[in-house]
């Protein structure tokens, strides 16, 4: 017996895009919360003051969201050079 997702009632569908975006948050809040304890814990033993925990709360988001851009940037020049690489050789 064939199961066409197609034909899932409204309130299933729902259900299914709730939980996986429950768990995508989840997944994010949670190596945020990582990165930002080991910060903490990084500074602690490196002597590092700072003025206040949304400083540092600040900072981890803002490495986040840079690393984040540079990741991509990094692929896609990955991508180029490799695309180049192997059109030059099938030259």
């Amino acid at each position: 017996m064939k199961h066409n997702p197609k034909k899932l009632p409204l309130r299933l569908k729902a259900l299914i895009i709730s939980l996986i975006t429950i768990v995508v948050i989840a997944t994010v809040l949670m190596t945020i919360g990582a990165l930002y304890f080991g910060f903490i814990g990084l500074f602690n033993l490196l002597g590092i003051h700072y003025d206040d925990f949304n400083t540092l709360f600040m900072f981890t988001i803002f490495y986040c969201a840079f690393s984040l851009i540079g990741e991509v940037v990094l692929k896609g020049f990955i991508y180029v050079v490799h695309y180049f690489k192997v059109k030059k050789m099938a030259d």
